[in-house]
C-alpha cells in the first residue's frame, strides 16, 4: 500500500497516461443538486481526487461519466393569461475511475 498523496497533486486522465502506471484501486463519486451541472461535475472530480489520494495514487483514469440535469416546466392559464413556470431544477454528476500511480519517465530518472 502506498502512502497518501495530496489530492491537489492528483491528475485526472481521460486516456491512459504515456508513462507506465500501477493500479492502486477503484474510486467512485457522485454529486447531486449543485448550483449548475458544471459545479456538480467539479465536486465529483474533487471527491475522486480525495479518494485516490487516500489510496496513495497520483492519478485517476476516468472510466465512466454520467452527468445530467432536469427541470420541470408547467404551462397553464390563469383567467385569460397564459402562464409558464419553470421549477424543480436538478443536476447531478456520477464519476468512476481507476486510481493509479503514474511512474516517472525513464528519461527523468
Amino acid at each position: 500500500m502506498r502512502p497518501r498523496t495530496n489530492p491537489e497533486a492528483v491528475t485526472v486522465y481521460l486516456e491512459r497516461p504515456a508513462n507506465k502506471y500501477e493500479v492502486v484501486g477503484l474510486v467512485t463519486s457522485r454529486s447531486v443538486n449543485g448550483f449548475t451541472q458544471q459545479s456538480d461535475t467539479q465536486k465529483a472530480i474533487d471527491e475522486l481526487k480525495r479518494q485516490a489520494a487516500k489510496l496513495g495514487a497520483n492519478g485517476v483514469l476516468l472510466t465512466s461519466s454520467n452527468t445530467g440535469s432536469t427541470e420541470q416546466v408547467v404551462a397553464g392559464v390563469i383567467g385569460t393569461v397564459p402562464v409558464v413556470t419553470v421549477s424543480g431544477y436538478s443536476s447531478s454528476a456520477q464519476l468512476q475511475g481507476t486510481a493509479i500511480f503514474v511512474l516517472p519517465s525513464e528519461a527523468s530518472q
